[in-house]
């Protein structure tokens, strides 16, 4: 049930109380909250007519993290580690002190007050910061979150693995692929109700019961995709030879009624956003997880 509701939520991140899963995933809101916030880093907002799951990275109710509110977060995390209680106007004087090669905190500016905040908040939701006036810190919390970028790391790849049609093995860092080859990344995978398929130049999720997208291939709509694979898996191929593909298809099934060009542009679109394949100005290649609708 669990695995269900994970799936249901990646296909249509917002339920409504009408929508088909609903009820299954207010019953189970904590572990599947706890799943998404593990895994992912995306937080699930449940509340009595909806249920939304937020694909993005750390946020606050002002938007999203950039390069400076991380910064300031290191610096604020540093301090941190040093008292088990402390204050938000001591922590904002402390990081005003200059750090080798790092920016320190101008008070002065809007901007920086605003990131500060931001920061302030994002702790507080984390639990590392509790109390008003003054916070008491929770320095194991502290610590997990300035690990070495174990977590980012973890997030980053489960959420292109969820998110992507195909993770190709040369788009992955190192550390990425080092990562993937960890019991936790099947552990979580088999717990979210996914099969998990590794070849030599990537990986792919599997959802066997088609819950987790909105788009799915191939279908009844991606007559020409497949036909233009089956042409590519034999070779690149200029636009011009890709057109005679969908000229013959056009020819034998009269529902298609666009002319060549345009009916090829459709079906690499397709077959691009689904990682099969690449096209330049002038032409077109399969990539490697075309080989898995080889016919």
């Amino acid at each position: 049930m669990i695995s269900r509701g994970i799936r249901l939520l990646l296909g249509t991140p917002l339920l409504t109380a009408r929508d088909e899963g609903f009820d299954l995933v207010t019953r189970h809101r904590d572990a599947i909250a706890k799943w998404f916030d593990d895994h992912c880093g995306w937080p699930l907002h449940v509340e009595r007519e909806y249920v939304r799951l937020v694909k993005a990275g750390q946020r606050t109710s002002r938007g999203s993290f950039d390069r400076r509110r991380y910064t300031l977060l290191c610096l604020v995390c540093a301090e941190l580690l040093a008292a088990p209680v402390t204050t938000a106007e001591l922590l904002r004087e402390r990081i005003t002190r200059p750090v080798d090669g790092i920016p320190p905190f101008d008070p002065a500016r809007n901007d920086e007050r605003a990131a500060f905040e931001d920061v302030l908040e994002f702790l507080e939701q984390r639990g590392v910061l509790a109390g008003t006036g003054k916070y008491r810190v929770d320095r194991t919390l502290v610590r997990r979150l300035i690990e070495p970028s174990t977590t980012e790391t973890k997030h980053e790849v489960m959420r292109r693995l969820v998110d992507e049609p195909v993770v190709y093995k040369e788009d992955l860092t190192p550390e990425q692929r080092s990562y993937l080859k960890q019991p936790a990344v099947r552990r979580g995978v088999e717990q979210a109700g996914f099969v998990l398929e590794e070849r030599e130049e990537g990986f792919l999720l599997v959802d066997p019961d088609g819950l987790a997208t909105d788009a799915k291939f191939p279908h009844d709509d991606t007559i020409v995709a497949l036909a233009l694979l089956d042409r590519l898996v034999q070779g690149p191929a200029t636009h011009e030879e890709l057109d005679a593909t969908t000229q013959d298809l056009r020819a034998k099934y009269k529902v298609l009624r666009s002319e060549p060009g345009e009916l090829t542009q459709d079906g690499l679109d397709v077959l691009v956003a689904f990682g099969l394949a690449e096209q330049d100005d002038t032409r077109a290649r399969a990539l490697p997880a075309a080989a898995r609708y080889r016919r």
